[in-house]
């Protein structure tokens, strides 16, 4: 009879290397912060966008 291996025995093997610098960690705060303006312009744009439709549809 052949036993199966555990489906995810090797899921700790890459906990080996968790530890990361300063600089990392800075690296992706600065990424996130990035991000984030660049979304919360888009939203605000497209919340203008939504506003000038609903302006022109009851003008009409």
């Amino acid at each position: 009879m052949l036993l199966r291996p555990p489906r995810y025995s090797a899921a700790d093997d890459d906990d080996r290397n968790m530890e990361v610098s300063f600089q990392q960690i800075a690296a992706e705060e600065r990424r996130s912060a990035k991000l984030g303006r660049k979304e919360d312009l888009l939203e605000e744009l497209r919340e203008q966008e939504r506003l000038r439709a609903k302006a022109k549809r009851q003008k009409v």
